[in-house]
């Protein structure tokens, strides 16, 4: 991969992902590839150092997106970008636990979404 930011995409709805690398591709940035578990995302995450990680909460598997996160953000320093289609107390408190990240509400506004990954990889 070139020198351009990496960002690892973290979404078991394949469509959604789809439109995701696209949108982040055709904004300059190296997708790697995407993980639709918290375990394939913890393996991509620890072999590949995403310079960012977009982390859809509902995921596939035994772990979520929060807890994921915290894993990958324990062994690498990485700003996390998470989507979910509800806004709700309990997560968003478990969220505080993860350094550097922001929180976007399904459906994605895509200028949001590329505001928010260009300000948190500045």
């Amino acid at each position: 991969m070139s020198g351009r930011k990496k960002i690892l995409v973290i979404e078991d709805n394949m469509m959604l992902a789809e439109t995701y690398v696209d949108l982040l591709r055709s904004s300059g940035y190296d997708v790697l590839e995407v993980a639709s578990t918290g375990e394939e995302a913890i393996m991509t995450a620890e072999s590949n150092r995403p310079d960012l990680v977009l982390m859809d909460i509902g995921l596939r598997g035994s772990m979520d997106g929060i807890e994921t996160s915290k894993v990958i953000t324990e062994s690498i320093e990485v700003p996390v970008v998470f989507i979910a289609g509800v806004n709700d107390g309990a997560s968003m408190e478990r969220m505080a636990s993860i350094p550097n990240h922001r929180f976007l509400v399904k459906p994605v506004d895509f200028k949001v979404l590329e505001r928010t990954v260009r300000e948190l990889l500045e």
